[in-house]
């Protein structure tokens, strides 16, 4: 006789799978599950007299990196929280490609600009921050918007909780699963801890010498927590390790350009490229670049934050171009 049961992935690494809040699999199970099972996964196991089989249901969506093989970090993610302070300092490309695979993966995001108590966040590295965010008006349904943060600061913890609330009443489903990411410390766990009136995930200082967050984090964690109590309506909130470099090498320049919708709105509104293809570098008669230098048709801050997107623009593209060449480099002859 079979015995089918649903269970959701709360804690995965090396030496731990633990489904539901009680179900930990032995290690030989974990062996044989781990190269297909995510955090956050939704499983089903099925008992039989001779063998227990674990079947990954269907995701809505993957949060993974490419380096050298293929990473998935967590799936299933209803909101996504990208944790960012500039002390550490902020590393422009590595949060670029975290929001790119977001955007292509349809998950909703917020940018946590934590630690706003410190002398670092200046204007310099908000306008950075903000250059991640598409410019207004454009034609778009991914749109991460910005939350300013500090463990020091009660009403902006309480604007957190507010929203991963709203976020959560509104959504059809009776779960929902909220992810912490970014680079190391950052203050994800913090915020975890947090959240979650707990003390499960370990914190730590930057490095003075190096000034560099320390991989406290090891491992990705879910904890079910419940704001408003009611039983039936839960909220996963999961903390994930620090990253330095988040590898989108199987993306190409289309899948780039869904985080940049306001080409195709800025298009729309003042005559296409001269170029069906045009890259927005040096091409000639291209619409985007020449609006930072119209003057009459946008404000001096427009124009601006315009000039911030074509910067992180070419980053991303510089960075494609070097990795094909890598790649054209090792392939045989």
């Amino acid at each position: 006789m079979l015995n089918k049961s649903q269970h959701r992935v709360l804690k995965k690494n090396q030496n731990t799978l633990l489904l539901g809040p009680t179900i930990e699999l032995d290690k030989q199970s974990i062996r044989k599950a781990s190269s297909f099972i995510a955090l956050n996964d939704l499983v089903e196991i099925t008992k039989s007299e001779n063998r227990n089989t674990i079947k990954v249901l269907k995701r809505k969506n993957c949060l993974y990196r490419i380096e050298q093989s293929k990473k998935i970090i967590v799936a299933n993610v209803d909101h996504l929280f990208l944790v960012v302070t500039n002390y550490p300092p902020f590393n422009l490309l590595t949060n670029a490609n975290i929001l790119a695979r977001a955007a292509n993966e349809r998950i909703n995001t917020t940018i946590i600009v934590n630690k706003t108590d410190l002398v670092q966040t200046d204007n310099n590295f908000i306008k950075n921050v903000t250059s991640l965010i598409p410019c207004k008006n454009s034609v778009q349904s991914w749109n991460p918007k910005i939350l300013r943060c500090s463990l020091h600061d009660e009403p902006s913890l309480i604007a957190l909780k507010t929203k991963i609330s709203r976020i959560h009443d509104k959504s059809i489903n009776k779960e929902t699963a909220f992810v912490l990411i970014g680079q190391s410390g950052v203050g994800k766990s913090s915020i975890f801890n947090y959240l979650t009136n707990t003390t499960l995930q370990p914190t730590s200082e930057i490095s003075a010498k190096y000034k560099k967050g320390k991989h406290t984090t090891t491992s990705s964690t879910s904890y079910k927590h419940n704001f408003n109590n009611t039983s039936d309506r839960a909220i996963y909130i999961i903390d994930t390790p620090g990253i330095e470099n988040f590898g989108i090498r199987d993306l190409n320049i289309e899948n780039i350009r869904v985080c940049f919708p306001e080409w195709l709105s800025l298009q729309k509104h003042y005559g296409a490229c001269k170029f069906t293809n045009c890259k927005h570098l040096e091409e000639p008669g291209c619409t985007v670049r020449n609006m930072t230098e119209k003057t009459e048709l946008l404000p001096v801050k427009a124009r601006e934050t315009l000039s911030k997107r074509l910067n992180l623009w070419e980053i991303l593209l510089a960075y494609f171009n070097r990795k094909r060449s890598k790649r054209n480099q090792n392939s045989p002859k």
